[in-house]
């Protein structure tokens, strides 16, 4: 996914006109995005906005009468009821608000808005972490109607499940007043969201009606402002070698409690997927025709003119598939989700996973990867969307090539059709994590496989590994050890020449005694105890790591050299 530098996040986000998919979330507050709804006319939403229309790809509404999906296209009815100035107009649905330069408003009615929502799509494409996010807008309202209406702030990291934040709470006065359009402000940090690079969050405004009758009050908002208040560390360096704490291979899973599957082969429509699936026409859960690669000439359902796949034909596991969600037995989002048992883990490191795609993707596939410790609140990890501004080359298994638009992306890589391991940082440790994964995917030629999760931790109770840190302490040791051995050597050389006038506290470098044969033989020893040290440290800990080389290499010249003094000091 493309990198913008802090300008282009300005100047991309000022603009609700953008034809990009979303809105970019500055990475730094003294410059944060701006959306000022300049240039909005109340002309509706489209994926790819004319002038006046603001981009459905980072906006959606609902609660009208002609709402708005992301991704969905819509220039008339309840969606475009065009410019207002604030005087007060009668007919339900979404305006613009011409008073300064725009504003996104809302007129409530019976069938718009009661309940409703406006929902903005903002994304991290920082390099960073974002720990948390710092949200701003205005709202202007009119309070001319004898009706309190709420306009209430909530996000998400996947558009299903929503967090409210109660402290900013918005209803208008029940009784009306001649005041014109108002101005409120609102503001909060959503603190701990984590916002992966590449993932996005979902902003969205909830509107309903409160207490009175009658017709409604009128309101909006503007100048909505975002930036990352917090760059979330990379976890600290484990105290402990990494194992598997937990896995799911989809053959022989580990520490899995459970895995739930909203529509877990449920289609009865051949060609699309989305649960376990297996490359082996025998096996119940043979995948669609657009998960396996049949070109192999070796393969038993070989198909040479095949120019679609994800999987080998002779891909020996099952694995996860997704063929088109959006059909005739389902509709909207889908979601799987599994359950781990991670109690053997004093802290979990990472999660990581197989994965491959291939197809022209639209705006609105996409798939997210989140967990959770022990029941508390989602976190993204990988955040899966279709970049359409470029195109992938695929490699079929008999040597075609194919290049498509739109590939699908993980955290801003572009996703080929041969399975590629990605990993992800976590933190944290307790009884049960949550692995979930959310989304849709429409049309039965663009396919994504899964494979292989495993989640890493440092096991309660494992052997410290040593760092190189403790490397340095260690040869810091070996150092100071061989001065003490040179300056009992150095003194009892000068007590035996000329008695105890010619003991001196202190000696040049010149004074450190050195005999090459006797050197050559102990660094023989040093070497033999090093081989002993490697089969230590491998048994201790289970592996050998960077530190324990270059701290090895490093001691050996030291342990021959300490040696050779005991020695030199034995045969005087």
């Amino acid at each position: 996914m493309k990198i913008y530098t802090l300008m282009a996040f300005a100047m991309f986000a000022i603009s609700p006109l953008t034809s990009s998919a979303q809105v970019d979330i500055s990475g730094s507050c003294g410059a944060p995005t701006v959306i000022d709804f300049a240039g909005f006319t109340g002309a509706g939403f489209d994926p790819t906005p004319t002038a006046g229309q603001l981009n459905s790809n980072t906006w959606s509404t609902a609660g009208f009468g002609t709402s708005v999906p992301f991704g969905g296209s819509e220039n008339g009815g309840d969606a475009a009821r065009g410019t207002t100035d604030g005087s007060g107009v009668g007919t339900g649905g979404v305006y613009n608000y011409s008073g300064g330069n725009g504003a996104l408003w809302v007129q409530p009615g019976g069938s718009d808005f009661t309940p409703g929502d406006l929902t903005l799509k903002a994304c991290n494409n920082t390099m960073s972490v974002m720990a948390d996010v710092e949200v701003s807008y205005d709202i202007l309202f009119l309070n001319d109607q004898a009706r309190a209406n709420s306009l209430n702030f909530a996000y998400s990291p996947d558009d299903l499940a929503y967090t409210s934040v109660p402290a900013l709470d918005f209803i208008t006065p029940e009784a009306p007043d001649a005041l014109g359009v108002q101005t409120v402000s609102r503001s909060t940090t959503l603190t701990g969201v984590n916002l992966m690079s590449g993932a996005c969050i979902f902003l969205q405004w909830q509107g309903d009606d409160e207490t009175g009758g009658g017709s409604r009050d009128e309101y909006g908002i503007d100048n909505v402002s975002l930036c990352a208040s917090g760059a979330m560390p990379p976890p600290p360096p484990p105290s402990a070698n990494p194992t598997c704490i937990a896995s799911d291979d989809f053959d022989s899973p580990t520490k899995l409690l459970s895995r739930t599957v909203t529509v877990d082969m449920a289609f009865v429509n051949i060609g699309d997927l989305f649960g376990i699936g297996s490359s082996f026409s025998g096996n119940p859960n043979f995948a669609p025709f657009a998960l396996i690669d049949d070109g192999n000439i070796a393969c038993a359902n070989y198909f040479p003119f095949d120019n679609q796949g994800v999987i080998p034909c002779d891909y020996g596991n099952q694995f996860f598939g997704m063929v088109d969600t959006e059909n005739p037995n389902n509709m909207g989002p889908v979601s799987a989700e599994w359950v781990f048992d991670i109690s053997t883990a004093a802290n979990l490191t990472s999660i990581s996973m197989d994965m491959s795609a291939m197809g022209d993707f639209e705006s609105n596939d996409d798939f997210t990867w989140s967990y959770s410790i022990d029941g508390g609140p989602y976190t993204t990890i990988f955040a899966m969307t279709a970049d359409e501004s470029t195109n992938a080359t695929y490699t079929l298994e008999n040597g075609n090539t194919r290049t498509l638009n739109d590939p699908m992306t993980v955290n801003g890589t572009i996703l080929l059709n041969h399975l590629t391991n990605f990993s992800a940082p976590i933190s944290g440790a307790g009884s049960q994590l949550t692995l979930r994964l959310e989304g849709m995917g429409n049309g039965g030629t663009e396919a994504i496989a899964w494979d292989n999760i495993k989640i890493s931790g440092v096991k309660i109770g494992a052997a410290v590994v040593p760092t190189m840190g403790e490397w340095a302490m260690f040869l810091f040791a070996l150092i100071m050890i061989s001065i003490g051995i040179v300056f009992v050597f150095n003194a009892q050389q000068r007590l035996a020449m000329g008695g105890t006038n010619n003991v001196s506290s202190s000696f040049g470098i010149r004074q450190f005694p050195f005999e090459a044969g006797t050197f050559k033989v102990a660094l023989k020893h040093a070497f033999g105890l090093a081989l002993a040290g490697f089969a230590f440290i491998f048994f201790a800990w289970g592996e050998i790591v960077p530190a324990d080389l270059i701290g090895m290499a490093l001691a050996i010249p030291l342990v021959a050299y300490l040696i050779h003094l005991v020695k030199l000091f034995g045969e005087e």
